[in-house]
């Protein structure tokens, strides 16, 4: 794929955005294969290399080479939140119908994505959060109103999972 391609998310079912500063080449290594080891596939991996200085954005572009789910996007550094927002408005990120979060410090188990995406499908939440690090889905916010433009962040949803619980706002 080459830099600034669209991969088409008709196939998949989910965008993990892993936001990418100075993270270190093991580190990331870990997290990114862990991504990739997941049993669940249907989905699309986002790096967002926000102007890392050591050699994340050569680990990202190694991958990316390699795999071709995986989109990454350079920018100057302008902070984890900002870096986030810039997976989550991406176009694949947009037509996938879950987004997951991911820090490019942590890992997830293999299972982890089959475990949130069939949670989310059996309880109809619009958030879930697991305990596998700061792994977290949502459902995309056409959807679900969840960003509020005007305000530049996230809306609180109407149902929220963590770990078995689902309560109403």
């Amino acid at each position: 794929m080459r830099p600034g391609e669209t991969i088409v998310t008709d196939s998949f079912q989910t965008a993990i955005v892993v936001p990418i500063h100075n993270t270190g080449k093991y580190k990331l290594t870990k997290c990114i294969r862990s991504i990739l080891a997941q049993t669940y596939k249907k989905f699309v991996l986002i790096l967002v290399d926000d102007g890392s200085t050591d050699d994340d954005g050569r680990v990202c572009d190694y991958f990316a080479q390699r795999d071709f789910r995986i989109k990454v996007i350079h920018q100057p550094n302008k902070g984890s939140a900002e870096a986030r927002k810039t997976g989550f408005f991406s176009d694949e990120a947009q037509t996938a119908k879950y987004i997951c979060f991911c820090d490019s410090d942590d890992t997830m188990p293999k299972d982890a994505l089959e475990i949130l995406i069939t949670a989310a499908e059996k309880e109809q939440a619009d958030f879930l959060k697991k305990e596998f690090g700061d792994v977290a889905a949502i459902r995309r916010p056409a959807s679900t109103g969840l960003f509020d433009e005007a305000d530049n962040k996230f809306k609180k949803d109407k149902k929220y999972r963590e770990d078995a619980e689902v309560t109403d706002e």
